[in-house]
């Protein structure tokens, strides 16, 4: 492990992969934010965000109960996130709408699913895009919440994506997500649209 008794990492040599068990929420705050910045700042989003806005997201995101995979090169430079979210019916209600909420609900009767699961963010810093690491990344949560649907008895994992973010769409239909046919304009381009897609584990 390459984290010091303080928790701060020391010395990486290549890339490696934490959990957010092994580092602090403060850490990964700090290191994730730069990486944000910059993957929002290219390819379909063009967003300049804030700090102070980006710092906001990621501490409302990692204040709950969240899963999570950050990958660090050597200069301890995050370069890949992704994470998850253990959720309820009335928070997919309440942040995706009611139309998410309601699919959800009949899925998870239809197949007596127990847990929900909201696939948060998948990043890769632009200066390592088309390595795989989005993929690799995303595989693992994958293995993870196949290994978790067992012990409480099935979960439904569901996710946004942009009509236009190729890349993603691409790791997701490998990993077998499905469309919900649900879908909504984009904030920054109303031509441009989401879709919320989900699968069952």
């Amino acid at each position: 492990m390459h984290i010091d008794k303080n928790g701060k990492l020391r010395g990486l040599a290549g890339k490696t992969i934490f959990t957010e068990k092994d580092l602090s929420v403060n850490i990964l705050i700090t290191t994730v934010t730069p990486l944000y910045r910059q993957c929002f700042k290219r390819g379909v989003w063009n967003e300049d965000l804030s700090i102070e806005s980006v710092v906001g997201r990621l501490e409302n995101c990692f204040s709950r109960d969240f899963r999570g995979y950050f990958l660090f090169d050597i200069g301890e430079i995050c370069i890949g996130a992704s994470w998850y979210e253990y959720v309820n019916i009335d928070w997919i209600k309440d942040n995706k709408g009611s139309d998410l909420a309601n699919f959800i609900t009949q899925k998870m009767l239809s197949n007596n699913l127990r847990q929900i699961v909201w696939q948060t963010e998948t990043l890769v810093h632009p200066d390592f895009a088309k390595q795989g690491l989005a993929g690799q990344l995303k595989s693992i949560i994958d293995m993870d919440l196949q290994k978790l649907s067992l012990p409480v008895g099935g979960i439904l994992t569901a996710t946004r994506m942009r009509d236009d973010n190729i890349a993603i769409l691409k790791v997701n239909s490998k990993l077998q997500y499905n469309k919900t046919g649900i879908r909504m304009p984009c904030n920054l381009d109303p031509k441009i649209e989401h879709e919320y897609w989900f699968k069952i584990y």
